[in-house]
């Protein structure tokens, strides 16, 4: 750093001195004629170094008033899991030369769809949950106080969530729509009396699940599920809006290539349905799903997906009808 003029009056000769060795190394390197250093007098350089030294300093003042954008990094937890998990993003990981960690402030994009999913928060720590299974890129955005920002992005896999039936281990996909989580896939548990595979063949319970009464269909959810109530439907019609039938039908099996788009990944199959009297129904045409209501004593609400129609259809029917459950959590 330099000092005051008086210091630098005090080294003055030694400066001379220095310029003089320039100047005789530059005249053996050329020629004597082609160059011209004049001698400087004490008081010129004493002149010239207050000067040097002010530009010098004001050279480094705005070295250091040249804003470094921030750098952007976070942790996140668990490193995997599936659509039940709840992840915990940390940005702590993230600094600024000029700023500190609290006058940062940072924004998340869950998915990397150019979308930012949150505004710009000052907390560190964010969590998130995924609904659908997949390999999904987390951006990180981060801003200074003087406006320069930074990303960093971390990948994430995140699988399905199965439910696991413990009364015969069985294993069933399940999908979140909306708020609520269904089951993707009939159940197919024997419950004591009153269950039925499709034209009694283990086969079409592997297919399509069992066909219940209504009385079975009542308890037969494993623990943490239930047999959805009209209530329980409608909000998933709701949510899901026009042309249901469509929307939830699986992708193949139904009559006619009348298949479904199978939007929200319900998969609705044809499982079709057993008569109260015994005899079983075409399969590939209908599937019947009962609701927890009951109408009166011998008929209970339920719903039907047809391959002709994208509506779907409320009726009450005989209780000892055999029909679909699909399962609701609670």
């Amino acid at each position: 750093m330099c000092g005051s003029i008086e210091e630098e009056a005090i080294s003055a000769d030694s400066l001379f001195s220095l310029f003089r060795i320039i100047q005789i190394f530059l005249t053996l390197v050329r020629p004597p004629k082609s160059i011209y250093i004049p001698m400087l007098h004490n008081s010129v350089i004493k002149l010239i170094i207050p000067v040097s030294c002010a530009l010098l300093l004001c050279s480094s003042c705005n070295r250091e008033d040249e804003n470094t954008p921030p750098v952007a990094g976070f942790s996140l937890s668990p490193y995997g899991g599936n659509t039940e998990v709840i992840y915990s993003f940390d940005a702590s990981e993230s600094y600024d030369n000029e700023d500190s960690l609290s006058q940062l402030r940072f924004r998340w994009d869950w998915e990397s769809d150019g979308r930012w999913d949150t505004d710009w928060l000052s907390e560190t720590v964010h969590q998130h949950r995924y609904i659908k299974s997949g390999v999904y890129q987390i951006d990180l955005q981060v801003i200074d106080t003087d406006g320069a920002k930074t990303i960093s992005f971390e990948f994430l896999q995140v699988d399905e969530f199965f439910l696991l039936d413990a009364r015969d281990d069985a294993q069933y996909k399940t999908v979140q729509i909306g708020s609520q989580l269904w089951m993707a896939e009939n159940l197919n548990y024997e419950t004591h009396s009153g269950s039925w595979c499709y034209n009694d063949s283990i086969e079409n319970c592997i297919k399509f699940g069992s066909l219940y009464d209504w009385h079975a269909a009542q308890n037969a959810c494993p623990p943490g599920w239930k047999l959805p109530d009209i209530e329980d439907w409608s909000l998933l019609f709701n949510t899901i809006g026009d042309n249901p039938g469509d929307k939830l039908r699986s992708t193949s099996g139904w009559n006619s290539g009348h298949n479904g788009l199978d939007t929200y990944g319900f998969n609705a199959k044809p499982a079709s349905f057993r008569h109260d009297y015994g005899s079983y129904s075409s399969t590939d045409s209908y599937a019947y799903f009962w609701s927890a209501n009951s109408f009166n004593l011998d008929m209970a609400w339920s719903w039907l997906m047809s391959y002709n129609s994208s509506d779907i259809e409320q009726n009450y029917l005989n209780k000892g009808n055999a029909f679909s459950v699909r399962c609701l959590r609670y």
